[in-house]
């Protein structure tokens, strides 16, 4: 579930970078973060297939955690200290969920 989290924060990075970057190759970004998004999707579908939906969940908001820290180191986006708090609630949850298993 992690790899499908990071996969799909990945494939929305793609979208924008799309717009922001490269005007005259949008095609090839399109399809690229479509791709990466597709291999998400289907390790989501494996992951709910395989595991218990009350663990894996709550481990896919790990997405917001991947979102802020691809936005801060490829995007140059600043992280205030309340989103910082909240980052580490979701790890600090996601690791109480994934111990209780």
């Amino acid at each position: 579930m992690l790899c499908s989290s990071m996969c799909l924060c990945l494939g929305q990075l793609v979208w924008k970078l799309m717009w922001d970057l490269t005007p005259d190759n949008n095609i090839i970004y399109l399809i690229g973060g479509f791709g990466i998004y597709f291999i998400g999707g289907i390790l989501m579908i494996f992951s709910y297939r395989n595991g218990e939906y009350s663990v894996l969940q709550p481990i896919s908001s790990m997405s917001y955690v991947f979102a802020t820290i691809i936005a801060f180191f490829i995007l140059k986006e600043p992280i205030p200290p309340l989103k910082i708090t909240g980052i580490c609630l979701i790890i600090t949850g996601v690791i109480f969920i994934g111990r209780s298993r």
